[in-house]
C-alpha cells in the first residue's frame, strides 16, 4: 500500500538536459553561419524556431530535433539560393541526433529527494516525454532506477496523456513534480492533481501561463524544496 503517487518528470527536473540540447544548437548554427555567410545569433533563433514547431508537430521524439535543425538549414539554403550540402546537412544531423547518447548530471539534490520518496513509502513514476528508449537509457544510467516503480515516456504530456497514466489512482493522493508549466504543471491541473513547480530557464514549448493562486499549485525554488511540499500533505514528520 503506497503513501501516495508521485509523478516525477526527468529531464531539467532531476537530471540535466537542456544544456546538451543549446551546446548542440549553438555548434550547428555556427556551422551554418559559416556555411552561408549568416550572422550565427540569427541562425540559433531561427532554428529554435523550427525546433519549437516541430516538436510541437511530431512529439518529443528522437526524430524530431534533428529534422528540426536540417529543414532550418534546407530553408536558409533556399532562401540564400544555394543548393543544401549534402555532407553538411549528414552532419548537422549527427550532431543534432548526438544529444540523445550524451551522459546526463543529476541536478542538486535530486537524488536526495528521490530516495526520500521511495523511504516514504511513495510510487514513484518519472513521468516524462521523449523517445522511450533513450528515456529509459538515462534513467538505467542515473543509478536511481531501482528507486523508480513505474516509467511513463510519451510524445507530448497532455491532460488525457497523464489521466491514461494515472490509471485510476485516487487524485488526492497524486502530485505531479517538474518543470515545466506547459507538460508537467498545466496537465496536472487540468487533471485536478497537486503541481508542484520547479521552473528552470528552458525552451519555448515548456512555457505556459499558470495561475499562482490555483489550490493546486505550488511552485519551489528548487527540488530540496519538495519533501517540505509533500509532507504535511501525506501526514509525514521532517
Amino acid at each position: 500500500m503506497y503513501r501516495g503517487f508521485v509523478f516525477l518528470d526527468w529531464d531539467d527536473t532531476v537530471a540535466e538536459n537542456i544544456t546538451h540540447f543549446v551546446q548542440a544548437e549553438q555548434a550547428m548554427s555556427r556551422l551554418m553561419a559559416g556555411a552561408l555567410g549568416l550572422d550565427a545569433a540569427a541562425v540559433y533563433a531561427r532554428g529554435r524556431s523550427f525546433d519549437v514547431e516541430t516538436a510541437r508537430r511530431m512529439g518529443l521524439v528522437r526524430l524530431s530535433f534533428p529534422t528540426a535543425w536540417t529543414a532550418c538549414y534546407d530553408a536558409l539554403c533556399h532562401e540564400a539560393g544555394e543548393a543544401p550540402d549534402k555532407e553538411l546537412r549528414r552532419q548537422l544531423w549527427a550532431m543534432a541526433d548526438s544529444v540523445y547518447e550524451a551522459e546526463q548530471a543529476l541536478l542538486p539534490g535530486a537524488a536526495d529527494v528521490v530516495n526520500w520518496l521511495f523511504a516514504q513509502g511513495f510510487e514513484i513514476t518519472v513521468w516524462t516525454a521523449g523517445d522511450p528508449r533513450a528515456q529509459n537509457r538515462k534513467i538505467d544510467r542515473s543509478g536511481l532506477g531501482d528507486r523508480v516503480h513505474r516509467r511513463c515516456v510519451v510524445p507530448h504530456k497532455t491532460p488525457g496523456a497523464l489521466r491514461t497514466a494515472l490509471a485510476g489512482r485516487a487524485l488526492p493522493q497524486v502530485a505531479v513534480i517538474g518543470n515545466s508549466a506547459a507538460s508537467d504543471v498545466l496537465p496536472a491541473l487540468a487533471v485536478g492533481v497537486l503541481a508542484v513547480h520547479v521552473p528552470t530557464d528552458t525552451w519555448e514549448y515548456d512555457h505556459g501561463e499558470v495561475d499562482p493562486d490555483h489550490p493546486l499549485y505550488v511552485q519551489v525554488d528548487q527540488i530540496e524544496s519538495v519533501p517540505g511540499v509533500l509532507a504535511p500533505r501525506f501526514g509525514i514528520k521532517v
